[in-house]
C-alpha cells in the first residue's frame, strides 16, 4: 500500500483499500515521567508549577516523538509565555474554522497519535481553555473513568485501568494511551481545565436499548455521537478534542458489507461545528488487530475476537515529506479519500504501543 491514509471501520474494526484489517470493540514514555510525585504544593505556587509542566512536557514532546531514547532529567525551565506549550503546528487552520468538536481520527496502537492529541489538549489548557477529552473507552466505564480522573494523582493510572482496561488488545487502551490521560489528569492537578468522558458504544441498557432498532454499526456510531454530546453540553467547553478510529471520523457516509449508516462525526454536526482530521503517516508499525486470511463477518454483524490476529503490525505509509508532527486543513495529493476528512495529521514514522494492561 502507498497511501498513509486507511480507514478503521464501525465498532473499532479497519479495512485498508486492497484488504480488510480489522480492530474488536471495547509508551513506554517516550521522553520520561515529567516530574517526580509533587507534595501539595502551596496555592500560590499552583500557577507556576503548571506553566513550567506545560512547557517542559511541549518541548519534550516536540524533540522526542520520533525517539524512544529519555532525555536528561528535567530542569527548572520558565518558557517565555509566547513559547510555552505551543500547540501542534497547523492547529491555527483548524482554531480559524471555530469549531466546536475537533476529531482526531487515528489508526490504533501508535505511540504518535496519543502523543500529538495530548500535545495540543496540554496547549490549549496553557491557554486557559476549557477542555473535554472525549476518548474511545467503553461508555459502561465513563462512572469510572469520571472517580479516576477527579481523584489523585498517585493512584490515577491504576483506578483508570481498573475500568475495563485489562486484555484490551485494539490498541485504544495501549501504553501511550495510558501516558497521554496520565500526564493530562497531572495537568489537571496543577490547575489545568481538563475534563474527560469515555464515549465509546452503549453507556446503558436503556440506551442500548433505544438504539436496538439500528443496525450494530449505526447505532453504535449513534451511541458514540450521544454520549460526546451529553458531556459537551454538562459543561461551557471551549474546545471538544475527540480521539477515535479513524471509520468513526469520516464525513462521509459508510457502505460497509451492504450495511449504510452514517459515522460518528458527521451525526456530531447536529450540535456544532464539526473538524475532522485524519491520520497520515510514512511508515512503521501499530498494535492492533487484523482479520484473519479468508475470514469475512456477516453483514450487519459484529466481528468476534475469534476472527483476528492482534499484535504489533508493518503499516506502509507515504513518502516521508516531514518527519515532525503537524496537521493541516484540505487533503494531501495521495490520499484517496479526502474528501471525507475536512483536513489530516501528520505523525511522520509510527511505532507500535503495546496494550497497559494485556
Amino acid at each position: 500500500m502507498t497511501s498513509g491514509f486507511r480507514m478503521e471501520t464501525v465498532k473499532g474494526y479497519r479495512e485498508r483499500p486492497q484488504h480488510l484489517r480489522f480492530e474488536p470493540v471495547g509508551m513506554t514514555r517516550p521522553f520520561g515521567p515529567l516530574l517526580q510525585e509533587p507534595r501539595e504544593p502551596t496555592r500560590s505556587g499552583r500557577r507556576a508549577q503548571l506553566v513550567l509542566i506545560l512547557g517542559s512536557a511541549m518541548l519534550a514532546s516536540c524533540t522526542n516523538m520520533q525517539t524512544s531514547s529519555p532525555p536528561p532529567p528535567l530542569v527548572a525551565y520558565a518558557p517565555r509565555k509566547s513559547e510555552s506549550s505551543p500547540s501542534v503546528r497547523g492547529w491555527e487552520q483548524v482554531a480559524a474554522l471555530q469549531p466546536r468538536f475537533v476529531v482526531f481520527g487515528e489508526i490504533h496502537g501508535t505511540k504518535e497519535a496519543p502523543l500529538l492529541f495530548g500535545q495540543q489538549a496540554s496547549a490549549l489548557a496553557a491557554q486557559n481553555q476549557r477542555v473535554l477529552i472525549a476518548v474511545e473507552l467503553g461508555a459502561i466505564y465513563n462512572r469510572q473513568v469520571q472517580k479516576a480522573w477527579n481523584g489523585p494523582h498517585a493512584t490515577f493510572e491504576q483506578s483508570l485501568t481498573a475500568a475495563g482496561w485489562a486484555g484490551g488488545r485494539d490498541g485504544t487502551k495501549s501504553v501511550a494511551m495510558l501516558e497521554m490521560l496520565s500526564r493530562l489528569h497531572r495537568l489537571k492537578e496543577y490547575g489545568a481545565r481538563l475534563s474527560v468522558v469515555a464515549f465509546n458504544g452503549a453507556r446503558d441498557d436503556a440506551q442500548a436499548s433505544r438504539l436496538k432498532t439500528l443496525s450494530s454499526a449505526a447505532g453504535h456510531e449513534e451511541a458514540q455521537a450521544e454520549n460526546i454530546i451529553d458531556a459537551a453540553n454538562a459543561d461551557n467547553f471551549d474546545y471538544v478534542l475527540v480521539l477515535v478510529g479513524n471509520a468513526h471520523a469520516r464525513k462521509k457516509e459508510i457502505d460497509r458489507f451492504g450495511d449504510q449508516y452514517r459515522p460518528m462525526a458527521m451525526l456530531l454536526e447536529r450540535a456544532g461545528k464539526t473538524v475532522s482530521l485524519n491520520m497520515a503517516w510514512s511508515s512503521g508499525t501499530a498494535w492492533n488487530c487484523i482479520l484473519k486470511a479468508g475470514v469475512r463477518p456477516p453483514p450487519k454483524k459484529p466481528v468476534t475476537t475469534d476472527m483476528l490476529n492482534c499484535g504489533n503490525q508493518p503499516e506502509a505509509g507515504q513518502t516521508n515529506r516531514d518527519n515532525l508532527p503537524y496537521m493541516s486543513l484540505g487533503r494531501l495529493p495521495e490520499d484517496t479519500d479526502g474528501d471525507s476528512f475536512d483536513g489530516y495529521f501528520w505523525l511522520g514514522t509510527i511505532s507500535g504501543s503495546p496494550p497497559a494492561r494485556p
